[in-house]
């Protein structure tokens, strides 16, 4: 496959780089696997501060507080929880998490983009800019949430259902991005 991608993508032509693009290839192919390990460190971390909230009956977790739309709802599942304090816990430790996930994901779509067709690769650049959107969409919808929580009755369960559905689709085409990235490095 090689090396193909074109520099006129839009958001070269706008001056706008991403910032892994400005690291030299060799700098980020010794990047990417430490950044990969605190990032399953960190989801193994995430998971684990929002144990507690889980009771364990389908969607009763933090997920599905992202998903339920409706304040009532919301209100109904939050009432199942046995510690609703936690979650707020694990929604600001979320904060941190974003940094890890959109910088780790963003290095892997930058780095996937030599391996694929000139025509995939021309998405690599705005896919990583995407993917910190989608880092900037979670802090959006982790605010909705943590005044949902504290209690707020409002737009926040529809803010932050519109915010979790972009994000988690930015976020699937950038691990399905590096995945082909990755797939064309082993068969090269």
């Amino acid at each position: 496959m090689g090396v193909h991608w074109r520099s006129d993508t839009p958001c070269i032509r706008l001056g706008m780089r991403h910032p892994w693009t400005r690291v030299s290839p060799e700098r980020r192919s010794h990047l990417l696997f430490p950044l990969m390990g605190l990032c399953g460190l960190a989801t193994v971390w995430m998971g684990w501060l929002g144990q507690p909230i889980d009771v364990g009956l389908p969607g009763s977790g933090i997920l599905a507080l992202e998903f339920c739309w409706w304040g009532h709802r919301c209100a109904d599942l939050m009432a199942t929880w046995s510690h609703p304090s936690v979650a707020l816990s694990g929604l600001y430790g979320d904060y941190l998490y974003m940094v890890v996930y959109a910088a780790t994901l963003g290095l892997a779509v930058v780095q996937a983009r030599p391996h694929l067709s000139a025509r995939w690769a021309r998405l690599g650049e705005p896919l990583a800019w995407c993917v910190m959107l989608a880092a900037g969409l979670d802090a959006l919808e982790n605010l909705a949430l943590i005044r949902l929580v504290g209690g707020a009755v409002g737009p926040e369960a529809a803010v932050a259902f519109v915010c979790a559905s972009f994000k988690f689709a930015i976020l699937a085409l950038g691990l399905g991005y590096a995945a082909a990235g990755a797939l064309g490095f082993l068969s090269s």
